[in-house]
């Protein structure tokens, strides 16, 4: 029994496997794709191939529409459209299967009651569906309006490709920046919200308090060699005049009646103190260089030249710039080997230790009219102007336009990599880069009674359901290497939006005709021309005059994305100049092994002397002893400061000097901290000053480590 049993089970097992496997098989079979059933569409007029761009296809026993929506090969050009029955989603029926087939209708034009046709799906063959009609004089143009002849047809517009919206960035608080196309205006104005070093703040003046900001303007656009041919395959980034402006703007406007010689109006322009001691709507009276205490004996370095003070008079100086001496009386200025030197009081000791204050630059006190050629940091300089605009703001334009790369132009246009800056290198405008999308490289030839447009991989080219690595191209289609149609309109190139388009051979609005007699950009023809392109969209086409010669090769580069240009703006950059401190009164004041000037001596001028260094200024440790960096000081436990913190400050300036040793902009900073750290008198104060310079240290090497620093 139990052997009948177990046979019986055998055999449901065997059936219910083969049902399974049969399901799975039927499953397979419905859900096969549609057989592919190509069908090419000929269509005539009065004897001339016609474009048409409503063709329709319907299948009339599922209701189902084929259009150039669904099927782009459906729009009629050049008298050829395409399309394939596998291209219904609902399927088609032919003969041999549930019943005789389906019924197609085909419309190809509008001219006639002959343009419509309808056939019977008898087999997945391919077929041709022509239309031969002949019906008056009648044309049907691009956009389905009947004329008599091609001619008659309005121009089909070119399709506008969108550019990218110009907007600023902001980086960080040194730097922002703008992407464009080529061709792209770029208009901008930079402020404090996005570029934060600008200044957006308040300033005193005759006892008031006023609202100031500073503002960039920016007016560019990045060029080719479709502009200049001299630029080759490199963007350039053209400047007109008046294209830069800088402003210092009075949010609350200043009675300019009250700037006086005694009441100076003190602003930081471009970067550098200056003291306006006169002021009218469009002219003003600058005061302006760097200011410096100095003893006898010490010097600075100012525009790459020493300036030493050699001996202090109760009434006069005696100044030495880069060797040359002369002398300057209290309240006057003179210029001495290039350099204006103001002094502006004396602070004169009989006993020695006397010291001066002073004003050192190009210019010292100058009237400035609206218009004049800005000199405030650079003599004899013509690039930028003054545009004064008071009480409203002060500011500069230039006056040079960058525009030709010639080898004897001085103001050039800037490509990748390069800047140009505005004086005292307050702003740096900046071509940082361009993006570099992935590229096509096309070799185009005349080969038999084509053009072969060969590609760089396998899928250089598509349509919607195929890949290729080349095609052939004649006046009436675009084939694969075996001799079948692929479209009579066009093929995708890459990844890219542009496509090569039939009508000769177009690629964006560069066209090469099917012999390669010529070869136009925009309908100019370039075949003299014997050099590089880099057009707006990216595209890159080489030597057209050798490829119309030869007809042997010409290569064109097609990018998958139109290509961004990114314009950085940053400001800063400026020497930090380490502030030479004078001793105070209490503290002992060492005689001076010069000569102390008197009314009654004359100044004897010094020989020219080699420049010295500037000393370095001394610190005093708590234990007594004198060093000129901190982190040389023995430790000491203060009282109130555990010894544990008291080692950590001394390692944490310890790291301070290797920084300020490294990085010669950052020495004040980092010597501050050093001094701050050195000077904590209880726990609290030292720990706070700790963690304050480890702040400090950390920012230093992490934008070094970014490259921010150069």
């Amino acid at each position: 029994m139990f052997m009948q049993i177990g046979q019986e089970w055998f055999k449901m097992k065997k059936i219910f496997t083969f049902l399974i496997g049969l399901m799975l098989v039927l499953s397979l079979v419905q859900a096969a794709p549609p057989i592919p059933a190509p069908v090419k569409i000929v269509v005539q007029v009065n004897g001339q191939n016609i474009n048409y761009a409503d063709t329709k296809v319907t299948n009339k026993a599922t209701g189902e529409i084929l259009t150039k929506t669904e099927v782009g090969s459906l729009y009629i050009q050049n008298g050829i459209g395409l399309f394939d029955l596998s291209e219904f989603t609902q399927g088609y029926e032919s003969a041999g299967r549930t019943y005789a087939g389906d019924e197609i209708e085909v419309v190809a034009c509008n001219v006639h009651s002959d343009c419509t046709k309808t056939f019977r799906i008898t087999n997945t063959n391919p077929r041709i569906v022509s239309f031969y009609i002949t019906t008056g004089n009648a044309y049907v143009c691009w956009d389905n309006s009947v004329v008599p002849n091609p001619s008659n047809c309005p121009v089909q517009p070119q399709p506008e490709i969108a550019e990218s919206e110009i907007t600023i960035n902001s980086v960080d608080e040194d730097t922002a920046s703008v992407e464009a196309n080529y061709g792209q205006e770029i208009e901008v104005t930079l402020r404090n919200n996005k570029l934060p070093k600008l200044l957006d703040t308040e300033i005193k003046f005759n006892g008031e308090t006023y609202d100031i900001k500073e503002e960039l303007s920016f007016k560019g656009i990045v060029q080719t060699s479709l502009d200049d041919e001299d630029f080759g395959l490199n963007p350039y980034l053209i400047i007109g005049e008046n294209a830069i402006s800088y402003k210092y703007v009075f949010d609350d406007q200043i009675d300019l009646t009250e700037i006086t010689e005694e009441e100076p109006l003190e602003i930081t322009f471009l970067g550098q103190e200056i003291k306006i001691i006169e002021a009218s709507s469009n002219e003003i009276k600058v005061r302006s260089g760097i200011e410096k205490t100095l003893l006898e004996g010490n010097s600075v370095e100012v525009s790459g030249k020493e300036v030493k003070i050699e001996t202090i008079g109760e009434d006069s100086v005696s100044v030495n710039v880069d060797g040359v001496s002369q002398i300057v009386a209290e309240g006057n200025s003179r210029e001495i080997n290039g350099i204006n030197i103001l002094i502006e009081d004396i602070l004169y000791k009989s006993y020695g230790g006397s010291a001066v204050e002073i004003m050192i630059g190009t210019e010292t006190d100058k009237t400035i009219k609206n218009g004049d050629d800005f000199e405030l940091f650079i003599k004899d300089d013509e690039t930028y102007a003054w545009v004064i605009n008071l009480p409203n703001s002060i500011g500069i334009t230039n006056k040079e336009e960058y525009k030709s790369v010639d080898e004897d132009e001085d103001f050039k246009p800037i490509t990748i990599g390069e800047s140009l800056s505005l004086p005292n290198n307050y702003v740096k405008i900046n071509f940082k880069e361009v993006s570099k999308p992935d590229e096509s490289k096309l070799n185009i030839r005349v080969k038999d009674n084509y053009l072969l447009v060969k590609g760089d991989s396998d899928d250089t080219f598509s349509t919607s359901s195929d890949e290729y690595a080349k095609v052939y191209v004649n006046s009436v289609g675009i084939y694969d290497e075996d001799n079948v149609l692929i479209s009579n309109d066009k093929v995708r190139i890459g990844d890219s939006d542009t496509y090569l388009e039939l009508g000769s051979v177009k690629i964006g609005k560069l066209e090469i005709k099917l012999d390669m007699s010529d070869i136009l950009y925009n309908g100019i023809s370039f075949a003299t021309k014997d050099t590089s392109f880099l057009d707006y969209f990216g595209i890159i086409f080489k030597d057209p005059e050798s490829a119309v010669e030869d007809k042997e090769g010409f290569e064109v580069i097609v990018p998958e994305e139109r290509p961004e240009a990114t314009i950085t703006f940053t400001i800063g950059g400026l020497e930090i100049e380490v502030p030479i401190i004078v001793p105070k009164p209490e503290e002992p004041i060492v005689e001076p092994t010069t000569p102390t000037i008197t009314p009654t001596e004359p100044i004897v001028t010094p020989e020219p002397t080699k420049p010295t260094i500037i000393e370095k200024v001394t610190i005093k440790c708590e234990d007594g002893t004198e060093v000129t960096d901190v982190s040389k000081c023995p430790i000491v436990e203060p009282e109130g400061i555990s010894f544990l913190t008291a080692l950590f400050a001394s390692l944490v300036a310890l790291v301070l000097g290797i920084l300020g040793a490294k990085y010669k902009w950052a020495a004040p900073l980092m010597k501050a901290w050093q001094t701050r750290i050195s000077k904590a008198k209880t726990e609290e104060a030292k720990k706070k000053a700790i963690v304050g310079a480890v702040k400090t240290a950390k920012t230093v090497l992490t934008k070094d480590k970014e490259g921010k620093y150069k």
